[in-house]
């Protein structure tokens, strides 16, 4: 296997050999990045937010907040991306276009002449040909100014002290370009060219790549790592999201050689895990063939290169108790004491209901058995097989069981709106049961 120093002598060798210029600053900055690179990152191998935001407001009412004359200039884009997804990706953009600021900026033409402030859910353009990456920028971002977090797209940014913390910038660039580029018909900006690739390799590991569009709109950056962790583990797949989220800080950087060196990287090692659980020789030929419009990057596999691998067994996203142990506490509590005690604590928070049943605390509290209460309060059928319903669910019954100064204002109105539809569910069975035993009497 091809450690780090080997792979960083291959690469300066093969990129001299390409004609690329190379000098003592740029092999410096490469052994100078790799040391401040390993610091920069708060969060190491942790993401900011295992469970993303939703927002439980319906489609419906969130259309009737917007005020079209206001937002004339981004109503184009809004209805290519009607067309281009499906209606329940696009809630964020609704819920944006309803106090979005925008103007036409009149600064001197720089590297970036389009913006989108997430914090001041503000637009800023000089070109309109270039402000359909910045609407979906705006289609895919929720900041919680309450715990000062942000999520957008694949991105997750939290602030602090000093520069706080962040993951996924690179690949929500690169996705969000290659996005702009289908909707608008039209090749990736040169910017984001080479983003916009890994992104699209990305999309490769989803036999339905339109699920990876989901996560993006639905900035669900933990459901991306949960996906992938089918073709290496957890650790592996963060290491490279960081990585790719250097590459697309450095490639603004003309002249340097460490970006094309991260650049070859980010394209093997994706290979390596695609030939993992790849058996289709065709699909596998496809994303070869991919990755070979690189020249570099051919010369590499031509060569047959590998990358070191760890072979650590991946983690679950959710915190959740492993099937064993969770059959043992389903063989200490059935499901008809479990109803008997709803029964008994209905009207009650939830957090409160389920502390009582389970005899525990609230810091105590497992995320798997508390959707399965939620499935009995609420009359829904626990998906026993359905990962991605297990997840839709544990993502609302969060909004019931996280501390209100954990909650973003977003989680704290949903698990208003949830909690109080437990109310109703609970109300209406103490009413049928009331009338029930009046007849018996009668």
């Amino acid at each position: 296997m091809m450690n780090e120093v080997n792979f960083v002598n291959l690469t300066l060798e093969v990129l001299l050999k390409s004609g690329i210029f190379i000098t003592s600053l740029n092999i410096s900055n490469i052994l100078l990045e790799n040391i401040y690179l390993n610091k920069i990152h708060k969060y190491k191998n942790s993401i900011i937010r295992e469970l993303p935001p939703i927002d439980i407001e319906s489609i419906e009412k969130r259309k009737s907040e917007i005020e079209s004359q206001k937002i004339k200039v981004l109503l184009p884009y809004l209805k290519k991306l009607e067309k281009y997804t499906s209606e329940e990706n696009l809630k964020t953009a609704y819920r944006n276009l309803k106090d979005v600021k925008v103007s036409r900026s009149l600064k001197p033409i720089l590297r970036f002449s389009e913006s989108y402030s997430s914090l001041q859910n503000k637009i800023e353009y000089i070109f309109k040909k270039n402000l359909c990456h910045e609407f979906l920028h705006l289609a895919s971002t929720y900041y919680s100014e309450k715990t000062k977090e942000l999520f957008s797209g694949f991105r997750q940014w939290k602030s602090g002290k000093e520069k706080g913390a962040e993951i996924g910038t690179g690949i929500n660039e690169g996705y969000t370009e290659l996005l702009a580029s289908r909707i608008e018909k039209k090749k990736p900006s040169l910017i984001y060219r080479k983003q916009a690739k890994i992104a699209e390799l990305f999309e490769y590991f989803f036999d339905n790549p339109k699920d990876m569009e989901d996560y993006y709109f639905n900035h669900n950056l933990p459901g991306l790592i949960k996906h992938l962790e089918q073709f290496a583990s957890r650790e592996e797949i963060i290491d490279l999201i960081q990585l790719i989220d250097k590459f697309n800080g450095k490639n603004q950087r003309i002249g340097l050689i460490y970006p094309e060196y991260q650049f070859i990287k980010i394209q093997l090692t994706l290979y390596e895990w695609y030939k993992r659980k790849e058996k289709s020789s065709l699909k596998l030929g496809s994303f070869r063939r991919k990755i070979c419009s690189d020249k570099i990057v051919s010369i590499f596999l031509n060569r047959k290169i590998k990358l070191q691998r760890k072979s650590l067994k991946g983690t679950p996203i959710f915190k959740i108790d492993e099937l064993v142990e969770e059959k043992e506490k389903r063989n200490k509590l059935s499901e008809d004491k479990i109803k008997e005690g709803i029964e008994f604590y209905a009207g009650r928070p939830f957090d409160e209901v389920y502390c009582k049943i389970f005899h525990t605390t609230k810091d105590k509290i497992n995320l798997i058995e508390a959707v399965r209460l939620f499935c009995l309060m609420t009359d829904i059928e626990f998906p026993k097989s359905s990962r991605k319903e297990l997840n839709t669910l544990s993502r609302k019954v969060q909004c019931l069981i996280l501390p209100d100064k954990e909650k973003t204002d977003l989680e704290y109105e949903a698990g208003r709106i949830l909690q109080e539809n437990i109310d109703y569910i609970w109300l209406n069975k103490i009413n049928e049961q009331s009338k029930q035993k009046i007849k018996k009497c009668q």
